[in-house]
């Protein structure tokens, strides 16, 4: 998929530290929006949409832990990452429903990579009266970011095909790329790719006219071959194809 711009929610009452985050972000090609406490914390993520939230824990007015625990029972799932100089506030971060708890002073390379990981979003690739569009959504809940997370960690992503029905399928990384390259830079119409759901392997023939599926379903030695066959032709699938406007 291609990057991007991520959009960060920072609640931290130390203008030192407000400084070195938007700073960071800044550098890391973010969007960042600071606040200073808990309570607008809150209030932002449920008037915005965000990718993810840094929450620190000792904020005045509200909180960093009841912050989180607000915005999981009033909002809908929004990634939180707590901060806190006390290790002491890892349990309580998470039992608030914080999604990691990272210490400071952090390291700043491992502050990117997870965000990279908390970051993670849910694939949805619709056919709308023949033009084809690839979104990136939010995951709808921390279970359904876990497995998300723990399917990126096998270079595979769940993706939703939406048209004249519905089918949810466990691809390789690159094929929504390759989607895009068969239905909108070359105007095919047909694109053929393995389903590696573990309860129902098989190759998938996606119609491009009415975004119809259907699933061959192959033996364990014609699966095995036709996975070599498109992990190698994968490849050079890493970035999507887009409609050029006129």
């Amino acid at each position: 998929m291609t990057e991007e711009t991520l959009k960060i929610l920072v609640a931290d009452d130390h203008p030192q530290n407000q400084r070195l985050l938007k700073l960071l972000f800044t550098g890391w090609g973010y969007e960042a929006e600071i606040v200073s406490n808990g309570q607008e914390a809150f209030d932002k993520a449920g008037s915005q949409s965000y990718d993810l939230c840094v929450m620190d824990v000792e904020m005045p007015v509200m909180n960093g832990k009841e912050a989180t625990k607000l915005i999981r029972q009033e909002l809908r799932y929004l990634p939180i990452l707590a901060l806190s100089g006390s290790h002491f506030e890892k349990d309580n971060c998470l039992e608030a429903g914080a999604d990691y708890f990272m210490e400071k002073p952090f390291n700043p390379d491992e502050l990117h990579d997870k965000i990279t990981e908390l970051t993670i979003k849910a694939v949805t690739i619709e056919n709308e009266q023949g033009l084809i569009h690839i979104k990136r959504e939010t995951p709808m809940n921390p279970e359904h970011a876990k497995e998300l997370r723990e399917l990126e960690k096998q270079s595979l992503r769940r993706i939703n095909l939406k048209g004249v029905g519905s089918y949810d399928v466990v691809v390789h990384k690159n094929v929504p790329n390759k989607i895009s390259k068969d239905f909108i830079g070359s105007s095919d119409e047909l694109s053929v790719f393995l389903d590696r759901s573990p309860d129902k392997p098989g190759e998938c023939h996606l119609y491009r006219f009415n975004f119809q599926m259907s699933t061959q379903y192959l033996t364990e030695e014609e699966y095995s071959q036709k996975l070599k066959q498109e992990d190698e032709h994968l490849k050079d699938y890493t970035h999507l194809t887009t409609r050029k406007e006129k």
